[in-house]
């Protein structure tokens, strides 16, 4: 996997870089939704947090869909991706069958009328943003690198591995890293 553009775009994917050592960002991986001339928006698809939607949002149909760190911007709202915007009004079409939000009333209809599963679906708290400019200073200064993304990447059901298995795919400083715990004095 090679980094093919210092232009970033929605439906591609931002790895951090080994240098960056950011704690709300180290090793993650984000899923861009959206890039444009007011800024850059998306998740971090690897973080798995302890909690489930009912922690949450008590009246959600299916109470034990895991929770994501999406990004310390607006931790006191929830957002989601789908892979079902043919059925969710409103839903932004991200590349490779990934959608962002919707309507979400109609997402629990789905749900209970079991035209979707909890593994159509992924919540997050909060998400990642960057003012215009920021996020190509960033890739300037090498704290992220590029990637395309692939459908399994953000459903993927061991997001703890993630960045570990896109950073080895990369190569170089990357693979490298890969090797290594993130805390090297917990080994």
């Amino acid at each position: 996997m090679t980094q093919k553009s210092i232009i970033p775009k929605a439906g591609q994917l931002l790895i951090a870089t080994p240098l960056l050592n950011d704690p709300n960002f180290k090793r993650s991986v984000i899923l861009l939704c959206e890039h444009n001339a007011d800024g850059t928006f998306g998740f971090i698809i690897n973080r798995k947090l302890d909690s489930t939607i009912f922690d949450v949002i008590p009246d959600f149909p299916s109470p034990k869909t895991p929770l994501y760190f999406g990004g310390p911007v607006q931790m006191d709202t929830v957002y989601f991706l789908h892979n079902k915007g043919n059925l969710l009004e409103g839903s932004l079409d991200i590349g490779n069958g990934i959608y962002w939000g919707g309507n979400f009333e109609q997402l629990k209809l789905s749900l209970e009328s079991n035209l979707i599963t909890e593994n159509d679906f992924r919540f997050f708290i909060g998400y990642a943003g960057w003012s215009p400019g920021q996020l190509q200073d960033e890739l300037a200064e090498k704290s992220w690198a590029i990637a395309d993304n692939k459908y399994e990447y953000a459903f993927s059901e061991e997001p703890e591995l993630l960045w570990n298995d896109i950073a080895k795919d990369f190569g170089g400083e990357f693979s490298l890293a890969a090797l290594f715990p993130e805390n090297p004095s917990l080994n």
